[in-house]
């Protein structure tokens, strides 16, 4: 085991997430087992209503309404396997309507074609 294996670890949570500087990371994205193919995407977020971008918050990236979340680490938790509950206990600034919201306009923005 490498020191950085040993490092992550150490850092295993009760709940099999990693502490990764301050966010927990599910088990399966640090194992390299997360479906990759949405890892990155050109989801219009703008067009969600739970979304703004303010120029120098969080480098003037989409985020959740009034906070500093990004709604792709929302759905990035939820295609690598987490359940809404576990979901909001990660981000428990958000309701698990808005989470359910932002997984849904996530999914139906990448089953559209590309015009």
């Amino acid at each position: 085991m490498t020191a950085s294996e040993k490092i992550a670890a150490a850092r295993a949570n009760a709940t099999g997430k990693r502490l990764v500087g301050c966010f927990r990371v599910p088990g399966a994205i640090m194992e390299g087992r997360a479906n990759m193919a949405h890892a990155h995407t050109d989801i219009d977020w703008l067009a969600c209503e739970l979304i703004e971008q303010i120029p120098g918050k969080v480098s003037g990236r989409p985020i959740v309404r009034g906070t500093r979340i990004l709604p792709d680490a929302i759905v990035n938790c939820y295609d690598a396997g987490e359940t809404l509950e576990e979901i909001h206990e990660d981000y428990p600034g958000l309701t698990t309507s808005q989470i359910q919201r932002l997984i849904e306009f996530a999914h139906a923005m990448r089953r559209q074609p590309v015009s």
